[in-house]
C-alpha cells in the first residue's frame, strides 16, 4: 500500500463518532477505500480543530513557534482557510500538505510517548489506558485458543524492555496483550483500530494485528529489547494511526498511476545558520537529503521553507540542483514584515525562478541560505522540497 493511500490526518475528537471495543457492520469503509484505519467524513477537518484537539483534548502543549510551524502550514495548504466545510483541498491534497500533516503528526506522536512517560512516573493513567472502557481480565490473554482480548492489558510504555524480552520472544499473550493496547490508543483518539476493521491488503489481518506486525515490532530489533527503542516503537505506531486516521487519497486500478514523487529534507533537526562576521555574509549549505528517490525529468516543484529568524530581511536563499542555481528569496519583500520569522509556501507553477528547474534530470539539490548582517542569529527549522517526475 502506498504512502498516498495513507494520507492523512488528525481527527476533531468532539465531532467523531464511535470508538474501539464495540461490534460493527462487516463491511467498512476500510475495505473499499483502503488505509490503516476506518475513514471519516474529512469535511470535518480544520486547522482550528486539529489544533485544539491536540491542546485541549489531549493535553499537549504547543509553544507559538510549533504552532506556526506545524498548524500554520495546514492553513495555507488549504489555502488558508479558516472553515471547517471546506473540502477541496482535504479531497485532494497537495504533496506538501501530506508532508504538513505527517510532520505535525510525527511531532504530536512523540509529545504524546513523553506525556505517557512522565504520567506513568506518577502511576496516572493517559494514552496507553485509551478511554478505560475495558474491564479486567485473568483468563483471556493467557488462552492461546482465543485471539483477540478485549480487556485491560497492563501494557505500558516499559513492559518489554522490564522483562528483558526480543521481539522474537513475542508470544501470543504478549501479542495479543500490545494489539489490544493499540486499539487503546485508537479508542483514545476514536478511531477504529480494533479486529473489527481488516486491512485490504491480501493478509487478512485486523487493524491492530497490521500495526503490531508492520509497524510496532520492527522497530524493537533484533537484540534485547531497550526503553528507547520501546518508545520508538510506540512513536511509531502514534503516527501511524495519526497520520492514516481522516484524510485519504484514493487510488484505484482504474485511476492513472501517481507521478514518480521525491521529496527532499534537510533532516528533522533545526541547522544554525552561520552569522554575519569579518565583513562576510553567514553561509550555511545544506544538501537535501532525498527521503524518497524519483526518476525521469521534472514537471513540477513544491518546497516549504521555516527559518527562524529575529530580522527576514538579512536572509537570501538559492536553490542549486546540478550546475544551475537560483535566488529564491532576496530579503524583506514586504518591509512591515521584515522582524518576523520567514516562511515559503513556493510552486513552480507561480515561482519563476523554480521553473527553471522544469525539464531537467533528477539529482541531488542543495539549498544555500546566507545571513548578511550582524549580531542577529537564525536556524532553518524546516526546509523540504519535493519534486515530481514524468517522461
Amino acid at each position: 500500500m502506498s504512502f498516498l493511500q495513507y494520507a492523512l490526518g488528525i481527527l476533531p475528537l468532539a465531532l467523531l463518532i464511535g470508538s474501539g471495543c464495540k461490534t460493527r457492520s462487516g463491511h467498512s469503509q476500510l475495505q473499499e477505500l483502503g488505509g490503516p484505519v476506518k475513514i471519516r467524513n474529512a469535511w470535518l477537518q480544520s486547522p482550528e480543530s486539529i489544533e485544539g484537539t491536540i491542546t485541549k483534548t489531549w493535553g499537549i502543549p504547543m509553544s507559538p513557534a510549533e504552532r506556526w510551524r506545524y498548524i500554520r502550514s495546514t492553513y495555507a495548504f488549504l489555502g488558508g482557510t479558516d472553515v471547517a466545510s471546506f473540502k477541496s483541498g482535504i479531497d485532494h491534497p497537495n504533496t506538501l500538505f501530506i508532508l504538513a500533516i505527517s510532520s505535525l503528526s510525527d511531532f504530536v506522536g512523540k509529545q504524546m510517548v513523553e506525556r505517557q512517560a512522565l504520567l506513568e512516573a506518577k502511576t496516572e493513567p493517559y494514552v496507553f489506558d485509551g478511554l478505560g472502557l475495558s474491564g479486567p481480565d485473568e483468563v483471556c490473554f493467557k488462552d492461546d485458543k482465543l485471539a483477540w482480548c478485549d480487556a485491560q492489558d497492563q501494557i505500558r510504555l516499559n513492559s518489554l524492555s522490564s522483562a528483558s524480552l526480543k521481539a522474537s520472544d513475542l508470544n501470543l499473550e504478549w501479542r495479543k496483550r500490545l494489539m489490544h493496547n493499540i486499539q487503546d490508543l485508537g479508542e483514545f483518539m476514536l478511531i477504529d483500530t480494533d479486529n473489527t476493521l481488516m486491512v485490504p491488503d491480501g493478509t487478512d489481518r485486523h487493524a491492530a494485528q497490521y500495526l503490531l506486525e508492520d509497524v510496532f515490532i520492527p522497530r524493537l530489533g533484533e537484540g534485547l529489547i531497550t526503553p528507547e527503542l520501546e518508545k520508538q516503537a510506540w512513536r511509531d505506531v502514534l503516527f501511524t494511526i495519526l497520520v492514516g486516521g481522516g484524510y485519504f487519497v484514493g487510488i484505484t486500478p482504474d485511476d492513472a498511476q501517481p507521478p514518480s514523487v521525491a521529496a527532499f529534507s534537510h533532516g528533522d533537526a533545526p541547522v544554525p545558520i552561520p552569522d554575519f562576521s569579518n565583513n562576510s555574509p553567514g553561509i550555511l549549505k545544506l544538501e537535501l537529503k532525498p527521503q524518497k528517490t524519483g526518476i525521469g525529468i521534472i514537471k513540477k516543484i513544491q518546497m516549504r521553507v521555516y527559518i527562524t529568524h529575529p530580522i527576514r530581511g538579512q536572509l537570501k536563499i538559492d536553490l542549486t540542483r546540478g550546475s544551475k542555481t537560483v535566488n529564491i528569496y532576496q530579503g524583506a519583500s514586504d518591509p512591515k514584515r521584515n522582524y518576523e520569522d520567514l516562511e515559503l509556501i513556493l510552486d513552480s507553477d507561480s515561482q519563476s525562478s523554480l521553473k527553471a528547474f522544469i525539464n531537467q534530470p533528477a539529482g541531488p539539490w542543495v539549498a544555500t541560505i546566507y545571513d548578511n548582517k550582524p549580531l542577529e542569529r537564525g536556524t532553518v527549522d524546516n526546509f523540504v522540497l519535493t519534486v515530481e517526475y514524468g517522461d
